[in-house]
């Protein structure tokens, strides 16, 4: 049995957008789930939630797994939805989270993207933002209010490695600030010079790796987790699954 990170990629990407980090990581000895859905994209809501806990639970089931050791680490949207998963993980599955530029507020972080994308003026960009979430609320069943990671993490229990560059533009690295600060588990923070939105692997894959692989070291869960029931399911790794 071997640690395994299962890993969820941002918004407006696929699996692939998390491929070079995961190909070090199971070089290093780690099993690693890259996953994707139906429409690529990761939800906001609580059934974004359940597809990483469901996946983690499904992962549980591989005999090469070790159940003391399973992580879950993300990309900007990726990585808030893997601290909700967190928050969410009543049974204690996930070991520790590696979260890489994660929002804290999703409501502030859609005007943001708003003015920053879409190139509107300040004077109209309220009313613009107003009926834009009303239809994300009405159409898409996003409610803003419970998408927050700064209100998520308060209810997190393992252990969470937030990293964040220091020059994100898109999701600013105060957002980890205000999650590492609502955070009361282990927790460690690393700001990483000269680089942009979930751009700390490119900057320095060696460093970036070695921060990872030595926080995961030190985060296998109690021992008590290995009560649950594994079913007997052949091995997946290197291939791919339905899940």
């Amino acid at each position: 049995p071997r640690p395994t990170i299962v890993c969820v990629h941002g918004r407006s990407a696929n699996p692939m957008e998390m491929f070079p980090f995961a190909e070090r990581m199971f070089r290093d000895g780690f099993n690693v789930v890259l996953w994707h859905q139906a429409g690529r994209t990761v939800r906001y809501d609580d059934r974004g939630v359940e597809d990483i806990l469901r996946v983690v639970r499904k992962v549980r089931e591989d005999s090469f797994v070790d159940l003391r050791r399973v992580f879950v680490a993300g990309f900007s949207l990726g990585a808030s939805m893997s601290i909700a998963a967190a928050a969410n993980d009543r049974d204690h599955h996930i070991a520790a989270v590696v979260a890489d530029s994660p929002y804290a507020n999703l409501k502030r972080t859609a005007f943001h993207y708003l003015r920053v994308f879409g190139w509107i003026p300040a004077i109209i960009a309220s009313p613009t933002a107003f009926v834009t979430f009303r239809v994300a609320e009405l159409l898409h069943g996003i409610d803003f209010a419970k998408s927050n990671p700064s209100d998520w993490a308060r209810h997190v229990q393992c252990p969470m490695l937030l990293i964040h560059g220091r020059n994100d533009w898109r999701i600013p690295p105060e957002d980890s600030d205000e999650i590492y600060a609502a955070l009361s588990c282990p927790k460690e923070l690393w700001l990483v010079n000269g680089a942009g939105h979930t751009g700390a692997f490119e900057k320095g894959p060696d460093e970036y790796v070695r921060r990872v692989q030595r926080f995961c070291e030190t985060c296998a869960a109690p021992d008590r987790e290995l009560r649950s029931e594994r079913r007997p399911g052949p091995s997946w790794k290197t291939g791919r699954v339905g899940v």
